[in-house]
């Protein structure tokens, strides 16, 4: 390693020279040197791997904020949705309500205008074989016009 006993440097006899002792201290200088350039270099390399760690933690935050946000923005918008879905259900279902309600109407106008039409025929035979009543056919021939345009204008209705 790089702390070898001063013994082992210097050797066990202590017969060394000053020389031999000098270049045993600067070899130790320069391994220490190398060793704090090592540790330096270590410390840089932490430091730098941290800054990415913060980095990417502030990133992963900022990713899951913004995945909230849209999550959140996301059911509001569900829940409007489903509002709005069970609000038109509503409105068709009285809609429909509505459009059965025109169709009995109509069909009670149909009913009606079958009864003058017989009516109106009935009179028109016996008009003819009498001779009189034809202004009584008349009227009922006005009743049964305005009772087919009503129903005209129900059946537009009903199918808006």
């Amino acid at each position: 390693g790089a702390a070898l006993p001063l013994v082992a440097l210097v050797g066990q006899e202590g017969s060394q020279s000053a020389d031999e002792l000098a270049e045993c201290v600067t070899n130790l200088t320069a391994r220490l040197s190398a060793a704090e350039a090592t540790v330096s270099r270590f410390e840089l390399e932490l430091t730098a791997a941290r800054k990415r760690a913060d980095t990417a933690e502030q990133a992963r935050a900022g990713a899951v904020e913004a995945t909230e946000k849209v999550r959140t923005e996301l059911s509001a918008k569900l829940l409007r949705a489903e509002e709005r879905a069970s609000t038109a259900e509503g409105q068709v279902s009285k809609l429909r309500e509505h459009l059965d309600e025109m169709r009995e109407a109509l069909a009670e106008r149909d009913a009606e205008v079958d009864q003058l039409s017989k009516k109106t025929r009935q009179r028109e035979t016996g008009a003819s074989t009498q001779g009189t009543g034809r202004a009584g056919a008349g009227k009922l021939e006005e009743a049964l016009a305005e009772a087919r345009s009503a129903r005209r204008a129900e059946a537009a209705a009903a199918d808006r």
